[in-house]
């Protein structure tokens, strides 16, 4: 009796290193359900075509697994199956329905779908794509850098910062000099927030990906650290 409980204790401990050999791509019916329960951020898979059609299929396969290697890598899919529902879509299909929503497929464009243009927000690039949506759905906004221009006008800003409050203290808030400074400070955060503007994306990556840079993304969205700093930054680490 021993024995036959070790052995299935096994068996069950194999079939879950196995499962995370593979990511756990939903169902539409599945993935609209994960959606709507909120739990977990998404990670969509828009297909596309690669190569061309006079591309021998042994040849396009071997393509295909190398572009997308990230798939099949393991720490890349451990960590996509327990922070994200999968979802992996092909823009050939003619219709579905999400949400209560019909999103059909335009004939007259290659690669183009309606359901596309809704998960991308619009921001529709070169197919395969991935796109990663927050727990409530929506696409993260990020930013792009702060390095070179944006980084010297912060450390300039919080200089300015600590030299008006010594202005202050020794010569009080309301003096000219005080006032002046307070402006530049001013001037100088609406010329930051404007740069910071400009370098805010959103998170539609291209499809083919590095395991090691995908898995570096995936990180910093699934752990919140798109809020704190730049993309760059954290990748470089």
């Amino acid at each position: 009796m021993k024995n036959i409980y070790v052995l299935i204790v096994m068996l069950f401990f194999g079939f879950s290193l196995f499962a995370q050999d593979k990511v756990e791509w939903l169902s539409l019916a599945e993935f609209e359900k994960a959606v709507n329960k909120g739990s977990k951020n998404s990670f969509v898979f828009i297909e596309g075509n690669i190569g061309n059609d006079d591309m021998p299929q042994e040849r396009l396969e071997e393509m295909k697994k190398y572009l997308f290697r990230f798939m099949e890598d393991k720490d890349v899919v451990k960590y996509l199956n327990q922070n994200f529902i999968c979802y992996k879509f092909n823009p050939e299909e003619e219709s579905l329905k999400f949400q209560g929503t019909q999103y059909n497929r335009n004939s007259e464009t290659s690669n183009s779908h309606e359901f596309v243009d809704f998960l991308t927000g619009g921001d529709i690039k070169d197919l395969p794509l991935i796109v990663l949506r927050d727990k409530k759905f929506n696409l993260f906004e990020y930013q792009v850098t702060t390095l070179g221009a944006s980084k010297e006008l912060q450390v300039l800003i919080d200089a300015e910062k600590l030299k008006c409050e010594y202005i202050i203290e020794k010569l009080g808030p309301d003096h000219n000099i005080t006032k002046s400074n307070l402006r530049m400070i001013e001037r100088k955060t609406e010329q930051l927030n404007l740069a910071l503007e400009n370098n805010m994306r959103r998170s539609i990556f291209r499809g083919r990906q590095n395991p090691n840079k995908i898995l570096k993304t995936l990180t910093f969205f699934g752990d919140g650290f798109y809020k704190k700093t730049d993309i760059e930054s954290f990748i470089q680490k």
